[in-house]
């Protein structure tokens, strides 16, 4: 489903949400530039997490209004996705790129990554 989020200009990001429990964030790399990349892992962990699957900035289904693109631009939408949907502290899980953006939005906003 896609969600708006406003920081510096709206952003359309494709997210999904399956499961109930602790929050997991699954945070998809470079070469593999979608959330279906995870397309195996959503079914075994939605049966314990409550697991949040999203396309990043200019992959997939979201959209990339201002061409920015790098990962603290990255780091920053993620914020931004999280406080649109209310949630404080989750588990963050990413490779490649995603493990870039994981270890920035980390860097940056430690209170809010278990």
């Amino acid at each position: 489903m896609p969600i708006t989020i406003r920081h510096e200009e709206a952003l359309t990001l494709n997210y999904e949400v399956a499961g109930q429990g602790l929050d997991v964030v699954l945070v998809h790399g470079l070469g593999l530039s979608s959330m279906k990349t995870w397309i195996h892992q959503v079914p075994e962990l939605s049966k314990h997490f409550r697991v949040h699957t999203y396309d990043v900035r200019g992959f997939g289904g979201s959209d990339n209004p201002t061409g920015k693109f790098s990962v603290q631009q990255h780091a920053y939408d993620l914020y931004a996705l999280l406080r649109e949907l209310k949630l404080e502290q989750v588990v963050l899980v990413g490779f490649s790129m995603g493990g870039w953006i994981s270890q920035q939005f980390t860097l940056d906003h430690p209170e809010m990554v278990k």
